[in-house]
């Protein structure tokens, strides 16, 4: 089975499309809020509605459960870098709250860990979403690619 090529006129359409769409919630929160926008967008939130609310309590539970799924794969990893004769749920809940507690710890004593984690996710996103995509086209058409198209990706 043979997968279909995406061209690079579809593909510099859909970053397009996905920029517009970006910027017109930009535009429309600014419109909405104005020069008072606060940094977080919860707090613009109205809070005597009950929708309000709602967003706000899954805004405060989606870091958890994020953090949990993200979390899983390192904890697997290290358990089973662990001799078999210590492999157990005993051992596995140790580890996992180890690296929870390093975690917290980490948070705690360096400052702006924060942003620098915001930081280093935004590059890395933009290097997967954007750049890593066009190096890796050009790399499988190297030769094939006309001048203008590796200039513009």
């Amino acid at each position: 089975m043979e997968l279909e090529q995406s061209s690079p006129a579809r593909t510099h359409g859909a970053f397009t499309v996905v920029t517009l769409v970006y910027a017109g919630v930009a535009v429309s929160g600014f419109l909405m809020f104005g020069e008072s926008t606060m940094s977080q967008f919860t707090l613009n939130l109205p809070q005597q509605y009950i929708p309000s609310k709602i967003a706000i309590c899954l805004t405060v539970v989606n870091p958890y459960t994020k953090y949990a799924l993200t979390m899983t794969s390192v904890a697997l990893s290290i358990e089973e870098a662990l001799p078999k004769k210590m492999q157990s749920y005993l051992v596995g809940m140790l580890v996992r709250t180890f690296l929870v507690l390093s975690t917290v710890a980490v948070a705690l004593f360096f400052p702006y860990f924060a942003l620098v984690m915001a930081l280093l996710g935004s590059v890395f996103t933009m290097l997967v979403a954007l750049i890593l995509p066009c190096a890796c086209y050009l790399s499988i058409k190297k030769g094939a690619v006309p001048l203008w198209e590796v200039t513009t990706n």
